[in-house]
């Protein structure tokens, strides 16, 4: 009967006119005056808020529909086209002369010591025929060495002196074409011959000496047994300083006094090995890079000098574990980065190539492999072919490795980024998505720079599937906290991709675990790549995507579903009705009405909900007021004393007019909650 009694009097009340109404406070706020009464004070104060509230009778939600960043289209709008273009250095090119330097008179030796003299020591530019003929031919050919500086004393006699001395003139060819290199273009013949140096410096010693002996026997012998005459040799300075080198390792000279004159004895000396094999071997691998970088100079001018053939044998070189040769794989790999922008490049081959150089764990070229792996990436056709499961987990697992620095680890993950983002492209598995997250959680990996590298990953994934795994929301969730302040609001931009009404948060220690970010100043926001950055809210950004408003949200799908939550993450969620942005504190008022009609609010969190009672922003005075009569309503039923800060308020539960948002009327919920109380 009291209900029914109170509902007619509210229906009666809307009827009255506003002038009876102000009338109506008039003689309140009168009556409070003439009598000085306390409690009467209490009721005109009390009275005020009501009015206020009625004031809004035909006010609108202030709420918005939160318009999410489109991340899909703006990933689609990024480059996509396939970059292969090399940026190569200037070199200068002269007009060959036509004509030789050479001489009737001269050996393969004299020859070749003068072409040396010309070219490398005084700069001059070979003649045609010396350029494409000659020399070309008698690289790796066979040699005549009879007119040296030991001619007076007879000639080579046996086989490993000669061999020594064809060592040193095909030494002093690749010097006299890579610096003509440096100004002319050599021909293919010339380009085959020297690449006979593309290839691992243990199978080079036997094109280099033409023969299989033991280096180090044929070239000791060869100089001990023909000292004096080596030692004559003043010409040229690749040859005498070697001869010298292993003349002072391996020859004693002895001096014996006599009455007229003195005798020299010349005696070996004990000499290790294993220094004067890696004496030869720089010089045999000096031959090897001479020959590499006229390659290399002669591709920068015209690239086309790099065919299906040589490029398929220069690949070889990269897939090599016998290899360690810093200066000989570097050019390897800048003639191949040359190569990837020619049509005659085997992207596939060279592709599995670097993957294969980069599980080695090689320290160097690494700019090189990166830019052309990330190429292939972007290239949606190729990445379909390339990125296999395999490579993807060949491309994580180096994220463990110790060779790599994090810089280098950053740009393996934005790798598979680049893949992920075409439309076709298959989504990481959990197994690899939980690899992702295990290695980030590592401290001693971690930078915010390759956290969010990772995020992007899976917000890539979320973006295009709208789904993941319960088991990757689950660790995500775990590690909000431990990946900081940035990496925090990243995890919250992909949880609002990927939770909705259907897959909610049902875990209220999960709630809890995100509620914090309701507090946080965070907006999202694309820089001009398309990437994902977060700014501190301001004027000019207020309109993007609010880190605290997603919270709010993913909080309220899960309240909609009357899942019960902490008190921590209830008073992280009345702390957010301090917020700056409107919507946060909307949606975080309406988080709060829901909760207040299946849950109890602890008195603290009443005491703070008292203050926005008469919030200037409608929907959250609405949301608060009713939900704070909810709150009192339960307050009550647990037999406890009401605090009577609480039971000040209770007139102000008294609504004489409609409180709506929408088709709701919150008035007459607050009305009966009175009446409970």
């Amino acid at each position: 009967d009291a209900k029914g009694f109170l509902l007619t009097r509210l229906e009666i009340s809307k009827s009255v006119d506003r002038n009876d109404q102000l009338k109506t406070e008039h003689r309140f706020k009168s009556a409070g005056k003439s009598n000085g009464n306390q409690k009467m004070n209490k009721l005109v104060v009390t009275k005020t808020i009501q009015t206020v509230k009625s004031s809004y009778n035909n006010k609108e939600s202030e709420e918005t529909k939160m318009i999410f960043l489109n991340l899909s289209d703006a990933l689609k709008n990024r480059n996509r086209m396939l970059n292969m273009k090399t940026t190569l250095e200037k070199i200068d090119t002269v007009n060959d002369t036509s004509g030789d330097d050479r001489s009737m008179w001269r050996s393969t030796w004299g020859e070749c010591v003068n072409f040396y003299s010309l070219v490398v020591s005084q700069g001059q530019a070979l003649k045609s025929d010396d350029k494409d003929n000659y020399l070309p031919k008698k690289l790796f050919g066979w040699h005549v060495c009879l007119n040296t500086k030991v001619l007076p004393h007879g000639p080579l006699r046996i086989r490993r002196r000669k061999k020594v001395y064809s060592f040193f003139i095909n030494r002093m060819i690749a010097a006299t074409l890579l610096r003509a290199s440096k100004k002319q273009q050599l021909n293919s013949d010339a380009i085959d011959k020297l690449m006979m140096c593309a290839t691992d410096l243990d199978s080079f010693v036997s094109i280099a000496l033409h023969c299989n002996d033991d280096m180090v026997d044929l070239v000791v012998n060869a100089i001990c047994d023909d000292y004096d005459e080596f030692k004559e040799l003043n010409e040229p300075d690749i040859a005498t300083i070697f001869i010298k080198t292993i003349m002072d390792k391996t020859i004693e000279v002895v001096t014996h006094q006599g009455w007229l004159w003195n005798s020299t004895e010349m005696k070996r000396k004990q000499f290790n090995k294993n220094e004067l094999a890696e004496i030869i071997k720089n010089q045999i691998n000096q031959l090897r890079l001479d020959s590499l970088n006229a390659i290399h100079n002669c591709s920068i001018r015209n690239k086309q000098v790099l065919t299906k053939d040589r490029i398929k044998k220069i690949q070889k070189c990269l897939t090599n574990y016998q290899e360690n040769d810093a200066k000989f794989t570097k050019l390897i790999f800048q003639i191949m980065n040359i190569a990837d922008s020619t049509n005659e490049i085997d992207y596939k081959g060279t592709f599995e190539a670097y993957i294969d150089v980069l599980v080695r764990g090689t320290c160097e070229n690494h700019e090189m492999i990166i830019n052309f792996l990330n190429n292939q990436a972007k290239d949606a056709k190729r990445s379909q072919e390339l990125f296999t499961d395999e490579i993807l987990s060949k491309l994580i697992d180096l994220l463990n490795s110790d060779v790599y620095d994090t810089q280098i680890k950053e740009d393996i993950i934005e790798i598979i980024n680049n893949y992920l983002e075409h439309e076709t492209s298959k989504a990481l598995g959990d197994e690899h998505l939980e690899l992702l997250i295990q290695y980030v959680q590592d401290p001693s990996n971690s930078s915010t720079n390759l956290i969010n590298t990772m995020l992007t990953s899976i917000l890539i994934i979320a973006e295009k599937q709208n789904l993941l795994s319960n088991r990757i929301v689950k660790k995500l969730i775990d590690n909000i906290e431990y990946f900081g302040e940035n990496s925090s609001s990243y995890i919250l931009l992909i949880l609002s991709r990927v939770i909705h009404e259907k897959n909610y948060i049902r875990n209220q220690q999960d709630l809890e675990k995100i509620s914090f970010k309701l507090e946080s100043n965070d907006v999202v926001q694309l820089n001009n790549d398309s990437k994902i950055i977060f700014t501190q809210r301001s004027e000019q950004n207020e309109h993007c995507n609010q880190i605290s408003l997603l919270t709010a949200n993913l909080i309220l799908l899960s309240v909609q579903k009357q899942v019960q939550i902490t008190n921590k993450t209830i008073s992280n969620l009345v702390l957010a009705l301090n917020n700056d942005d409107k919507q946060t504190k909307i949606i975080s008022s309406k988080c709060i009405y829901i909760l207040s009609k299946y849950a109890s609010l602890e008195n603290d969190a009443l005491s703070q909900m008292k203050d926005f009672l008469n919030d200037q922003v409608y929907d959250v005075s609405v949301y608060i007021l009713t939900a704070y009569s909810y709150g009192l309503v339960k307050l009550a039923e647990l037999s406890e004393p009401i605090d009577t800060m609480h039971m000040n308020n209770l007139s102000s539960l008294f609504l004489t007019q409609s409180l709506k948002l929408g088709v709701m009327n919150f008035a007459d919920e607050i009305n009966v909650n009175r009446l409970e109380l």
